[in-house]
């Protein structure tokens, strides 16, 4: 991440923003700064690169959020058995795992979200001032700098949304003890509206690509922006096809084949996608995002009639997105490459009869070395690039810690691991040697463990090799050896297969809604042999990947059975093993099959289909009462806090159990 110049300058108006919260209502941490401070902190490009930066570092402090909202209930995980020395945390994870939920556990705390959108605010409210002030500071600059700001708030609010459903959505700056106010809960489909508008309003005027390669991958280019709009357009088409479920039945003939104008028309009136060097329409100006309107509205002023039709519209617009922000990336490796030289095009798999993504051809998907896997030669090469040393050209979008900046990432090594401290072991129970994720992901045979454990560690965020005995034999075994921690592990927020799956997860649907189902099919089953097969590997004759996915290979794909949805979810499953997703994608999946808020049928479907395997599952399943249950309580302070100041929040009716929740 870069270093400004100004930091000393920002760290003192951060200081003052931090002093404010303490001494006015803390319930958004929209904290006041003192006049002096503000008037005379504005004055060039400095001030805010201050500030942006901080807005990066803020959000890297809340990965432990990220994880226990959006990973941590899934059908992924369990405790592990073995002596711990961080029991507290422990008992609480447990019970989080079942249900069993407490308002007062501060992992509920929101603030930290909240302080990462004050900032963003503050960049957005005053960089016109500065653009004035600054002749040093160009129209072009602003409009990337803008871009990033608009699209991290965003990205927070789309956290919260999935995290709590119903939340406080302002775009205002405090200033001052007298601008504090209580924000009202706005319903999840109207903030989802108001971010997708505002995303849309800047997409395509970020850079695509920075300097740094850190800064690449470690700040907000046009490919993240297009990734976020891709995951956004996904949750919200699941919420519309869910409450299609409860309305009156319209006439399929207008949504069922048009699936080139509906996705043209959700991207249509963007800014320019080519500037990444600061070219891009002035339009756009929408950074408050409130000339929406409310929960049934689709953001250009109509009222939703045909829940159906637009969740059609929003599987296509994720399609859309999704092929975008795969484009962009391809143009940073093309970009990246040029200034190479040489490369090793062997390094990444040479896919043939693949779909291509914003007319362009995945070349930069790494490959492992897995030819000769009979001879006990298999070099994990993919595991190697994208996690253990980051920033990968797969990667899209990844908080930052690193020895220089002095953050380490100790979130990822107290829930995943083998040693003494780490919490949390998945919930696989076979050792799949056809499949390399399983090996750095759930993987029993670890070199140091125990013998006597049924565990299953993820060491993902683990540097980890493998040794491979039996020679000549039908049956190897795989050890995973040195292990060893690393302190400073990127967070990854979007990468390529993540891209890739939404891709597939929004064809699924539409295949369910039968639009356009052979075309959504094939594209389905392509994209799932691309992320599938290459972590492929055969232990007993060796030989290379099959890169034709034109055509299914028995032993590595999924049969052609209709479910694709399923199958896009059991990839997702095994893909994203630590990575904070995987709750995330069982409520979208519950979402599409409830009516409203208070039907409690696709919160029982999701636990049925996906986590009977889990220990106590019924009774966790029953604690969850609606789809409500599915999401996170508000912690109890933020009602506190808004009761003393004589307003109300609504607390998620579930888990509305204490003396702090009710009025």
């Amino acid at each position: 991440m870069k270093t400004y110049k100004n930091i000393f300058k920002a760290t003192f108006l951060l200081a003052a923003m931090s002093l404010g919260m303490v001494s006015c209502n803390d319930w958004l941490t929209l904290y006041p700064q003192t006049q002096i401070v503000e008037e005379n902190f504005w004055e060039d490009k400095n001030d805010l690169e201050g500030v942006r930066y901080a807005v990066y570092k803020n959000m890297a402090n809340q990965v432990e959020k990220m994880i226990v909202w959006g990973d941590l209930r899934s059908d992924v995980y369990r405790l592990n058995t073995q002596q711990h020395s961080d029991q507290g945390n422990r008992d609480k994870f447990r019970n989080i795992i079942q249900a069993n939920i407490d308002t007062t556990w501060a992992d509920y705390d929101w603030s930290g979200m909240y302080t990462t959108i004050g900032y963003c605010n503050k960049v957005l409210q005053h960089g016109e001032e500065v653009l004035e002030k600054d002749k040093q500071f160009t129209a072009s600059e602003w409009r990337q700098m803008k871009a990033e700001m608009v699209t991290m708030r965003a990205m927070c609010y789309f956290y919260l949304v999935r995290a709590f459903k119903n939340v406080p959505f302002t775009t205002k700056v405090i200033n001052s003890d007298s601008d504090v106010e209580y924000f009202p809960q706005v319903p999840a489909l109207e903030v989802l509206t108001k971010i997708i508008a505002d995303v849309e309003s800047i997409a395509g005027t970020a850079r695509n690509r920075f300097v740094s390669k850190n800064d690449t991958k470690g700040m907000i280019t046009n490919s993240a922006i297009y990734a976020l709009l891709s995951d956004m357009y996904l949750w919200r088409a699941s919420m519309y096809e869910g409450r299609s479920l409860g309305a009156p039945a319209t006439d399929d003939s207008t949504t069922g084949n048009d699936s080139e104008e509906n996705t043209e028309n959700a991207t249509e009136s963007r800014a320019d996608e080519n500037a990444g060097e600061g070219s891009g329409d002035e339009t756009g100006e929408n950074t408050g995002g409130d000339n929406t309107g409310g929960d049934d509205n689709t953001g250009d002023g109509s009222v939703i009639t045909d829940y159906r039709a637009q969740a059609i519209k929003d599987y296509q617009a994720c399609i859309r997105n999704s092929e975008l922000a795969i484009g962009k990336l391809k143009d940073q490796f093309d970009e990246e490459r040029k200034g190479l030289g040489s490369y090793n095009i062997d390094q990444f798999m040479s896919w043939t009869n693949a779909p291509q993504f914003d007319g362009k051809t995945i070349d930069f998907m790494y490959k492992n070395d897995v030819e000769d896997a009979d001879k006990q030669f298999v070099s994990m090469d993919a595991y190697d690039e994208i996690f253990t040393k980051g920033n990968s050209y797969e990667s899209i979008f990844e908080l930052q810690f690193s020895v220089g900046d002095g953050r380490e990432n100790g979130t990822v090594n107290s829930m995943w691991g083998m040693a003494n401290g780490t919490h949390l072991v998945t919930s696989y129970s076979d050792e799949n040697k056809k499949d390399l994720r399983y090996w750095f992901s759930a993987w029993k045979n670890v070199e140091g463990a125990s013998t006597s454990s049924a565990d299953y560690y993820c060491l993902k965020w683990n540097a980890v090799d493998v040794e491979i005995s039996g020679f000549g034999s039908e049956e190897k075994e795989v050890l995973v050896t040195d292990v060893a921690t690393n302190k400073y592990n990127n967070w990854i927020i979007y990468r390529l297969s993540d891209v890739l799956l939404q891709n597939a997860e929004a064809r699924a649907c539409l295949v369910k809604l039968n639009v356009e189902p052979q075309t959504n099919i094939e594209v389905c089953q392509q994209i799932l042999r691309m992320v599938n097969r290459r972590w492929w590997v055969n232990l007993t004759e060796g030989q290379n990947v099959d890169t034709d996915v034109s055509k299914p290979k028995n032993d590595i794909d999924f049969p052609n059975n209709g479910k694709y949805l399923e199958q896009v979810m059991e990839t997702r499953k095994i893909e994203f093993v630590g990575e904070g997703k995987r709750w995330f994608d069982l409520v979208r999946y519950a979402e599409r099959l409830s009516s409203s808020d208070e039907d409690a049928e696709g919160m029982r479907t999701m636990y049925n289909t996906f986590m009977s395997s889990i220990t106590g599952y019924e009774t966790a399943r029953n604690r969850c009462e609606t789809l409500w249950g599915l999401y996170c309580p508000i912690y109890y302070m933020e009602c506190k806090a808004y009761r003393a100041g004589g307003y109300n929040i609504t607390q998620n009716p579930v888990w509305n159990k204490s003396k702090y929740d009710r009025k």
